[in-house]
């Protein structure tokens, strides 16, 4: 209990220390943004009485915004630029790829945005065309004073909400196209060619903004998330700790069991108990995959290499794991006879029983699970004789999006029932003995994934 009330106060103290930080983030970021000149745009703007000034309170108001919330930041900031123009309603529309459309994050908070929400204007999808969506794929600037007139308007724009003067202006963060920004008025002629360049510079800052917005997010998000993993990683190395106090009685029991169910020919028991030896295995393996993360975190796992005969080590854990249910069968190509490695047998035999049991977890009733050695040479090192094993199941296949960070630790993936650890595990096991760990998995669905482990052979 201390040490689970340890971990809570830690955990505690770095979330505070995580607000902290979101000011000397912030700070940071708008030092680096404050040197930025929103470029030409700004040219003209000086020869037109109070423009100038106009701008350069918008923008020290636009800077000014506290927000870490994109939403809230794009909403205050189209607030202040239809102050500044006296339109009837700004929007800041950034482009979504999985719907295809524009959509508003930003509206200003009048009237005209009101009800353009309740008429779904706020959402403009690429196939349904429009002048907004034509600013955004032409990447030209806009203006107009008669909407009305204008025959790639969307019905609803000028119909629906009486728009007729528009200015609208492509949106770039770090030189990627990312949006519109836009002002709209219900009166003709509202808004002329420097309210434009006004636009076109606000424009500019609005994407240092944004930017400067996403980064803090992002780097609050990673500080929560390495939070989190460290203290999972604290509390579960001291569970698995505890645990272990009670593996050998237990171990010792079941031992027991098993002798006295084979003295007295008691079939049915003996099945049970080699059912919960199979479990306990389990469990066992689970709990020493949860310390061996710790050890490799702290560098101290130690790798203890002999003379290992690859073929008959992959045979005995083919045994071990071979059932009706699930047949595990071995195939030998192009091997020498009585080819060994330099390993260590007990770290080498838990790297291939986290891949055998994580095909098994993943493979359909009665469908095999294929151990296949072969002998070969690095491509890169022609000289180097490699010896790989393959590990090849039936299952549905790994989603192409899953395989980047399929060796990460504590990734789960749909169908797993531990940690997600035995392959971060065997990965790094590999690693420790100079070799790689690597996988395929077809295009098409239903053909299985292919984990192939190589070793150098010295």
């Amino acid at each position: 209990m201390a040490a689970l009330k340890a971990i809570t106060n830690k955990l505690n103290r770095d979330s505070d220390a995580i607000k902290g930080n979101r000011n000397s983030i912030n700070n940071s970021l708008q030092n680096k943004t404050g040197d930025i000149n929103p470029g030409p745009v700004l040219e003209g703007l000086n020869t037109v009485p109070g423009r100038h000034n106009l701008l350069l309170v918008t923008l020290e108001k636009l800077l000014s915004i506290d927000s870490l919330d994109v939403v809230e930041v794009l909403t205050q900031t189209s607030d202040l630029v239809a102050r500044a123009l006296y339109a009837d309603k700004v929007d800041i529309f950034l482009y979504q790829p999985e719907i295809e459309a524009l959509v508003a994050m930003g509206v200003s908070h009048t009237p005209v945005g009101r009800k353009q929400k309740e008429l779904g204007l706020d959402v403009l999808y690429l196939q349904n065309n429009g002048r907004t969506v034509g600013v955004y794929q032409d990447q030209k600037s806009f203006i107009t004073g008669h909407a009305e007139d204008d025959p790639e308007q969307l019905v609803g724009v000028v119909n629906g909400l009486g728009i007729h003067s528009i200015i609208s202006v492509p949106l770039y963060v770090t030189n990627q196209l990312r949006g519109v920004v836009e002002a709209t008025a219900i009166a003709t002629d509202a808004f002329s060619e420097y309210d434009l360049r006004f636009l076109e510079a606000v424009t500019g800052w609005v994407s240092i903004i944004l930017h400067r917005t996403e980064l803090i997010q992002e780097r609050l998000r990673e500080a929560r998330e390495e939070i989190w993993r460290a203290t999972a990683e604290d509390l579960i190395t001291i569970i698995a700790h505890d645990l272990r106090n009670y593996f050998t009685p237990i171990g010792g029991r079941l031992t027991l069991l098993r002798n006295r169910a084979v003295e007295d020919a008691r079939t049915l028991d003996l099945r049970e108990v080699e059912s919960l030896e199979n479990s306990f295995k389990h469990l066992n393996r689970l709990v020493n995959n949860l310390l061996d993360v710790t050890r490799l975190e702290q560098g101290s796992m130690s790798i203890k290499k002999e003379l290992v005969d690859v073929s008959e080590l992959v045979k005995d854990v083919a045994n071990v794991f071979n059932s009706p249910i699930n047949p595990v069968k071995v195939e030998i190509t192009g091997m020498p006879g009585d080819l060994r490695v330099a390993a260590d047998p007990l770290h080498l035999r838990q790297a291939l029983e986290n891949l055998v049991a994580n095909a098994l977890n993943h493979s359909p009733r009665e469908a095999e699970v294929i151990l296949k050695i072969s002998f070969n040479k690095n491509p890169a090192e022609k000289k180097e004789q490699w010896v790989t094993i393959e590990v090849e199941d039936c299952g549905p296949g790994i989603n192409p999006d899953a395989l980047a960070h399929i060796f990460e630790r504590f990734v789960k993936h749909p169908g797993s029932l531990g940690l997600g650890l035995g392959l971060y595990i065997s990965r790094e096991i590999a690693r420790a003995h100079g070799g790689t760990l690597t996988v395929e998995t077809p295009l098409d669905k239903g053909r299985g994934t292919r984990f192939f482990l190589s070793l150098p052979v010295s």
